[in-house]
Order: structure tokens, then C-alpha cells, then sequence
């Protein structure tokens, strides 16, 4: 009885860490910051055009007076992605060992510890509104998470750290 009381209490921590808990935060917090993904464009001042593709309706800023520390860690940048004229995606990116290990720390903390992806170094958190997938590069000291609304019909695209691009879904 003292073992299956031990499990079930086990079981409960790590769902209160993560798991279905993780998703609800996820869903919940719906961006970063004062971010919110479905916003519209003219919610956000100061904000610097990075690319646009007319064609798509896309467009990636980046807004020079963030903050972009998180968890205490200083990182290179946030992108935000539009689509039309709501935001659909957001980007961080870590270009430094610290920095990748902080923002592992802070998105498996808040969110829990994901899923593997598809490629190695891929963590994917697919919450009913909202997808987090952290691609660290293997190779070097480089990763990027994008929160990204799974409402928008629309995907990301694009190699390794930097400015995202948008396409239409397939």
C-alpha cells in the first residue's frame, strides 16, 4: 500500500511539473511577455522591420529597447512574426553556451520537459493553442525557441538561429 501511495504521489509531482500542468501555463501564457500571440500589430511600439514577404502577408521585427534577458540570462534577440497584421510567432535565440543552457533551465521550469523532437537537440511543447519548440544545434553553442499559435494556419520555416520566415501551411 505505502509503494502505490509512493507512486501515485510521484506520478502527481511530475504532472504538477510538467505535463498536462506545463501546457495549461503554455496555453496560458500565450507569448512572452507583454507579447500575446494573436495580437494585433499596432498593439506594439517600437517595433523595427527585420523582412517582409508581401506575397505570404508575413512580416519579422524586432523591437531594439527590449528586454531580452529571461531567467537572468541575457540573450541575442526576440523576433516577432506576423502574419496579416496579428503576431503568430515568437522568436529567442541563444548564441553562447550559458545562454542555451539558461533558457533549457528556465523553458523545462516553466513548461516542463517537453517531448523530443525530430531532430536531435529538438524539444517540442504542444499545448492546445500554442506550440514551444526549442531546437538546440549540436554542433555549436546556438538555440532557438519559437512560440508559435497553433490557431494561425500557417508554419514556420527556416535553418538554424536567426530571423524567422513564415510560409503557408501544408
Amino acid at each position: 500500500m505505502a509503494r502505490l501511495v509512493s507512486i501515485l504521489l510521484t506520478f502527481r509531482l511530475a504532472t504538477a511539473l510538467g505535463g498536462d500542468a506545463g501546457l495549461a501555463a503554455l496555453d496560458a501564457d500565450n507569448g512572452l511577455r507583454d507579447a500575446r500571440l494573436g495580437a494585433p500589430l499596432d498593439g506594439f511600439s517600437g517595433l523595427e522591420l527585420v523582412d517582409r514577404d508581401e506575397a505570404a502577408r508575413t512580416a519579422t521585427y524586432v523591437r531594439p529597447g527590449d528586454d531580452v534577458r529571461l531567467a537572468g540570462t541575457a540573450f541575442d534577440a526576440i523576433v516577432y512574426a506576423f502574419h496579416g497584421d496579428r503576431l503568430y510567432a515568437i522568436e529567442l535565440t541563444a548564441e553562447n553556451g550559458a545562454e542555451v543552457r539558461a533558457l533549457r533551465r528556465a523553458l523545462g521550469r516553466r513548461y516542463g520537459p517537453g517531448e523530443p523532437g525530430a531532430e536531435p537537440g529538438e524539444r517540442l511543447w504542444s499545448a492546445e493553442r500554442i506550440e514551444l519548440r526549442l531546437e538546440v544545434d549540436p554542433d555549436a553553442p546556438r538555440a532557438r525557441a519559437r512560440f508559435t499559435s497553433r490557431v494561425a494556419g500557417i508554419a514556420l520555416e527556416g535553418e538554424g538561429p536567426g530571423p524567422v520566415r513564415l510560409a503557408p501551411a501544408r
